[in-house]
């Protein structure tokens, strides 16, 4: 299979070119992105496609404000990561090249590294916590009088963290600190729905509750977008939260959270590679919408480059699937173990306890990104003597 990529000297010719003005020059580079998002995540193997496509145009708005000042953004989330590191190559805080070696040994990990990638400040996958740290940022800012133009995006599965809220009481009491906070409103977390695992029932009346400065806006108007990131830094009167609404997977039709309903258990393009028939149809739609900006725009058509990955992907469900041994296995001792409560934080496919999810609804919990409370709520069924079973990544868990 042939995966598609537009190369560094079509990405700096679009920087470069002083006839496209600066909006114009995002979209087409929120374009040309995508395309290469894609082809990331294919010759990876695996990575996150929905999300990176969600935030990808709050990524570029931010990078694009930021490029001739002193401050950072980053993504609390971490799951966006393929985003991140694309928008990372075009304003030249890692090497292009690096955008073949996602996932990969000596390459870009799965997750933002400060030990591993260039101009990360931040570890960022364990969820809830990129409020805090850019509190702490900002107020060693005030500290030592530096400039202070510092973003942070969260995912809006992720607010289920309780630490976004204790860090959003800080800020109600600290109104010299002035971070600007967009969230990623997708409404999907991970696989599924929000409002089916922990309903936030009035989102936006939560967040204005904290007496902060508000927005809400549509995550892809990028004009707007970038209106609201100047004026909050202009005014400095504080932190201001923006809820931008976005669609996962936006870009590719097929993709797209809007075509799917609620009504199913699972939205199918949060995580994972693409079969090569639908890689095919989704990157031909994007190219036609490449083709088609630049036509109308009178610039020159990119020129594609293709890499093939004959030997890609040869560990898969033929040959080795641990996760599916193991929650046939699960379901097998919670059929036996009737005292046995699996307990899930927003893993369920990933973590092996979906067939206890769909088989044995009264013995499965799901929590959604909230370990805390599960590992606290398996205390209380342990001092009744059931046996609660946990299910997370380790370096979510753990911490």
């Amino acid at each position: 299979m042939n995966y598609k990529y537009i190369p560094k000297s079509f990405i700096d010719f679009i920087n470069n070119n002083k006839k496209l003005k600066t909006l114009k020059k995002i979209e087409l580079l929120s374009l040309v992105l995508r395309l290469n998002i894609l082809y990331s995540i294919q010759k990876a193997g695996s990575g996150h496609l929905g999300s990176s496509l969600s935030a990808l145009d709050i990524f570029l708005c931010c990078a694009e404000y930021l490029k001739n000042k002193k401050g950072i953004f980053f993504s609390s989330k971490g799951h966006d990561a393929p985003a991140l590191y694309n928008v990372m190559s075009v304003y030249k805080k890692i090497k292009f090249e690096k955008i073949h070696s996602l996932r990969k040994l000596n390459g870009l990990p799965g997750h933002p590294d400060i030990n591993i990638t260039k101009n990360i400040l931040f570890n960022t996958g364990s969820l809830g916590m990129g409020i805090s740290k850019i509190n702490g940022l900002c107020f060693s800012n005030n500290l030592l009088r530096e400039k202070n133009n510092n973003i942070v995006i969260l995912g809006d599965g992720e607010l289920q963290e309780g630490q976004n809220w204790e860090a959003l009481m800080f800020l109600q009491n600290n109104k010299k600190l002035n971070p600007l906070i967009i969230i990623d409103h997708n409404k999907i977390q991970s696989d599924t729905w929000i409002h089916k695992v922990k309903d936030y029932s009035k989102l936006k009346d939560k967040i204005k509750s904290f007496k902060l400065n508000f927005a809400e806006v549509d995550g892809h108007d990028k004009k707007k977008l970038l209106n609201l990131i100047s004026l909050h830094f202009k005014k400095k009167k504080g932190a201001t939260v923006i809820l931008a609404n976005t669609i996962k997977g936006k870009g590719f039709k097929q993709f797209e959270s809007t075509n799917f309903s609620s009504s199913m258990k699972f939205y199918p393009y949060h995580s994972g590679i693409l079969s090569n028939h639908v890689y095919e149809k989704a990157s031909n739609q994007i190219i036609n919408k490449i083709l088609k900006f630049c036509n109308l725009n009178k610039i020159k058509y990119p020129k594609f480059k293709n890499i093939n990955l004959t030997e890609q992907n040869l560990i898969n469900d033929k040959y080795l699937n641990l996760i599916k041994d193991y929650s046939d296995e699960l379901l097998h001792f919670a059929k036996k173990n009737k005292k046995a409560i699996i307990l899930d934080a927003d893993l369920t496919k990933d973590a092996g306890s979906s067939e206890v999810m769909k088989k044995l609804s009264n013995q499965f919990v799901e929590f959604g990104i909230a370990e805390q409370d599960m590992v606290s709520f398996g205390s209380g069924l342990a001092a009744k003597k059931l046996l609660p079973i946990f299910h997370s990544f380790s370096c979510f868990l753990s911490t």
